[in-house]
């Protein structure tokens, strides 16, 4: 799996699984069973913080229900993580990102910044490419937001929320300047 000796820096490290891989490995020593347990139990985790996001936004029980296993059974995704694509599975820290945005941008709290902070680095280190999608699907719901809404965006808000994603973005740039690195080498 690795190019170069010690090398982590692939584009799909999946180091965001290490707190759930490892009990469950250092249990069975199987990592095919690992994966299996861990796909059914993300499926569950997706399912279960989708479930309580949308509750968080108001929805009601069985709105909040079917919004929940549309997101986390979702047959694209279901396709991708039945194929190999395990890292698709770091999907299950977007409601919480969605939601951490939109409060934030409701609130100005900063735990709502550092929630933010936490679930995107750890979202990144799943997959190199999700950094990169919500960085620009932060972005890009952002900005539509601030061309209808203003009154929400004021430069110290917007200093603050920009802080924070370039925060991640440095936190993850030793393992990028290495996936360069490696790049460069092939």
């Amino acid at each position: 799996m690795y190019l170069f000796e010690n090398n982590l820096a692939l584009s799909e490290s999946m180091m965001g699984f290490a707190p759930f891989i490892y009990p469950i490995w250092k249990i069975s020593g199987n990592p095919i069973l690992t994966v299996n347990i861990l796909s059914i139990l993300f499926l569950w985790l997706a399912s279960t913080i989708t479930y309580f996001v949308l509750r968080k936004f108001n929805f009601e029980r069985l709105p909040s229900i079917v919004g929940a296993l549309i997101f986390a059974f979702y047959p694209w995704v279901l396709k991708m993580s039945s194929l190999g694509r395990f890292h698709m599975q770091g999907l299950i820290w977007l409601p919480i990102i969605i939601y951490a945005n939109y409060k934030f941008w409701e609130t100005y709290r900063r735990k709502y910044l550092l929630i933010l902070f936490l679930f995107f680095l750890w979202t990144f280190l799943f997959t190199l490419y999700y950094g990169i999608f919500l960085t620009v699907l932060l972005g890009v719901w952002n900005l539509i937001w601030f061309l209808s809404e203003r009154k929400h965006f004021s430069l110290k808000n917007v200093f603050n929320w920009c802080s924070t994603v370039f925060l991640v973005w440095l936190v993850m740039l030793p393992m990028l300047l290495v996936y360069k690195q490696v790049a460069d080498q092939l």
